[in-house]
């Protein structure tokens, strides 16, 4: 049995990267939360109701969402292709597809959520778990809509965990903590081991820790898939996506911050005066002097400079090329560097590789959650998934303009207006069918030109199409000023010439 002192345990790795999870997910949700997050630095002598005020007044420049649904955009806007094997006709698949979490959420959907998250937090865990039942038959089971689901759970929340290597070499994970709950009367937690899955509650006034269910482990496994980002040295640690870029969309924050107190104050300067001297700094003010008040004491409004507005903003979009650089998407975003076509090209090829190791990662998740939805199923995942390898990240404006050169240029050669011709097809349609049709007709032979004919020319260029190999009706097809008597004509004299040759 659990104790209250055993529940409040964590993982060593866990209170190292705490502080950094909750800011890497308010820096990716923004909005209230980073404002309660209180990330601006605060000024000497400030006080609090000062300090609140410029939190709310100054604007977030999220690049951190950005970046991580940029990813995602281009992972989940290709085709992800899966072949579910036996369970093909497992009654319970619709329904987990088109439900996985038993909260509305299709699986596609959860699973790009999960991926998301997972890029924000360098790791997520995903819980495949089956409500415990009474039923003693499948067709019991059935009927109350029992069914493996899935969860989401954060790195925020598991608290604890620890791996064990087996006789076979393998690493595994024999016991997970997690917080499910929090509120001001308890917190309750859920507690993995190969044994069982326990729900225990712990009062905040209490050193009483109450067990809410039980429930046996029948698959002998904690049903738990880590999806890693990008994997680290440690387990259950990954490495986000938005690390370094949370740190300089903090400072691009501050420096807003430092803009809006500078244009403040360079539209309402601070006035300085004697205390006896009654004057206001608003447009239209009076101010009245002591006549023997000493001329060094005139009131006077003090201004600060203006110009450190625009090194703000200089520094500003510097720091913007600097995101854009380290996530690589300086080869896709609308601001456009001076940078050779070879630069842009790695830029392109280091984006797609990155894409490419996500999606690997994805699909290896996703095959460790069938895996178990099989087990609690009571069968054997044999099916595959199977994510792109590889991401079109070209600016398919600029190829645009390129091929739009290269026509101007004048392209004479035949093969290569086709190679132009489709490389436009390429850039502009999306649709795979309609794409490959228009590439076929691109590339199909160009026809021999069968112009109309004369009753001068017509047998003659008959013979040639029979000659050819035109049947009949494609030669009346081709020309519909001839008839069936020329056709016959035309062959009659061309047995004549063959037979003269004979």
């Amino acid at each position: 049995m659990f104790s209250k002192d055993q529940l409040k345990e964590v993982h060593a790795d866990y209170s190292a990267n705490i502080e950094r999870y909750r800011f890497y997910a308010d820096s990716y949700a923004g909005g209230t939360e980073y404002q309660n997050g209180e990330y601006l630095f605060p000024y000497v002598l400030e006080t609090s109701n000062e300090y609140d005020q410029r939190l709310r007044e100054t604007p977030l420049e999220n690049h951190c969402r950005r970046t991580v649904d940029s990813y995602s955009s281009f992972i989940y806007g290709s085709n992800i292709e899966r072949t579910y094997g036996s369970i093909e006709n497992n009654p319970n698949l619709e329904a987990f597809l088109q439900d996985a979490d038993l909260d509305g959420r299709s699986f596609n959907a959860f699973m790009r959520e999960a991926g998301k998250w997972a890029s924000v937090y360098g790791c997520v865990f995903i819980s495949v778990d089956k409500p415990q039942s009474n039923a003693t038959t499948r067709a019991e089971e059935l009927g109350q809509g029992i069914r493996p689901y899935i969860s989401l759970l954060s790195p925020e929340n598991v608290v604890d965990w620890q791996y064990q290597r087996q006789s076979n070499g393998h690493m595994v994970m024999t016991y997970l903590k997690a917080i499910e709950t929090r509120t001001d009367e308890y917190t309750d937690f859920i507690v993995y081991t190969p044994e069982s899955t326990m729900r225990l509650r712990a009062l905040k006034d209490s050193k009483v820790v109450s067990v809410i269910t039980e429930t046996p482990n029948t698959i002998g496994e904690i049903p738990v898939v880590v999806l890693y980002n990008n994997r680290s040295w440690k387990h259950a640690v990954g490495i986000s996506d938005i690390a370094d870029v949370a740190d300089i969309q903090r400072s691009i924050y501050t420096d807003y911050s430092e803009i809006n107190q500078l244009v403040k104050l360079s539209n309402h300067p601070t006035l300085v005066k004697t205390q006896s001297t009654e004057a206001s700094a608003g447009a239209g003010a009076i101010i009245t002097m002591d006549e023997n008040l000493d001329s060094g004491l005139k009131p006077y409004l003090l201004t600060p400079s203006g110009q450190n507005i625009s090194t703000l903003t200089d520094t500003i979009d510097r720091k913007v090329v600097a995101i854009e650089k380290m996530t690589h998407l300086d080869s896709v975003s609308g601001q456009k560097t001076a940078r050779s076509g070879v630069a842009m090209m790695i830029e392109q090829k280091a984006l797609n590789s990155l894409l490419a190791d996500k999606a690997g990662n994805l699909a290896l998740a996703e095959e460790q959650i069938w895996r178990l939805w099989c087990l609690w199923e009571g069968t054997a995942w044999d099916g595959d998934v199977v994510y792109p390898d590889s991401f079109d990240t070209r600016d398919r404006t600029q190829d645009l303009l390129n091929l739009k050169i290269a026509m101007e240029i004048g392209v004479t050669n035949k093969d290569l207006q086709k190679v132009v011709q489709a490389s436009i097809a390429r850039a502009l349609v999306e649709d795979t069918d309609e794409l490959n049709e228009l590439l076929q007709s691109i590339n199909a032979p160009d026809e021999i030109a069968h112009p109309t004919t004369t009753p001068e020319t017509r047998t003659p260029h008959i013979q040639t199409m029979i000659m050819e190999g035109l049947t009949d009706q494609q030669m009346l097809d081709l020309h519909p000023e001839i008839s069936n008597d020329d056709i016959v004509f035309a062959k009659e004299q061309l047995l004549n010439i063959e037979g003269d040759d004979g």
